[in-house]
């Protein structure tokens, strides 16, 4: 039997080894090496994903103390704005009873020094001697302590505040 170098075809074939063996070696070391960067950027991305979750995770909790913020504030600002709006209304109705004062002071002072008519004196004082004629037609008797038979009675809905004697219904 023939060995394996005997044959032309065999020993061509065999020169070619030494150099697909240095191809092959080339190309492990180099697989190896793309090994290591896939190693490592696999590492850079779990370590990239990390800190991509801590970013979220700050930025939803930065979204939050934001929105709490908000809230507050809109709720301080509606407090302001009501305290603002009562301060205003206190105030102009503090103007309004000034300027219907004012005009009550200024209708009385335009009145100040015009004439008034003599009718207008004649029929205050028939009133006043028709209201003097009526309070002497009265027949007013003095409530003295010893008189337990007559009774004080007030009348608040009159808006007087005036009372009136009647005979007490106990005697």
């Amino acid at each position: 039997m023939k060995k394996l170098k005997d044959y032309p075809s065999a020993k061509k074939e065999a020169e070619k080894v030494p150099g697909l063996e240095k191809k092959v070696a080339v190309q492990i070391s180099a697989m190896n090496d793309l090994s290591k960067k896939v190693e490592e950027t696999r590492e850079m991305a779990k370590y990239a994903e990390e800190e991509l979750e801590k970013m979220r995770a700050e930025k939803e909790s930065l979204q939050f103390f934001h929105e709490q913020e908000m809230a507050r504030l809109r709720s301080s600002r509606r407090h302001e704005v009501n305290q603002i709006i009562s301060k205003s209304d206190a105030k102009l109705q503090k103007i309004k009873k000034s300027i219907s004062d004012n005009e009550e002071a200024n209708k009385l002072s335009a009145l100040g020094g015009t004439d008034v008519p003599d009718d207008r004196f004649k029929e205050l004082d028939e009133n006043f001697k028709k209201f003097e004629l009526d309070f002497e037609a009265l027949d007013v008797e003095e409530v003295t302590e010893d008189d337990p038979s007559l009774v004080a009675v007030f009348k608040p809905s009159s808006g007087r505040g005036r009372g009136c004697l009647r005979k007490s219904s106990s005697s």
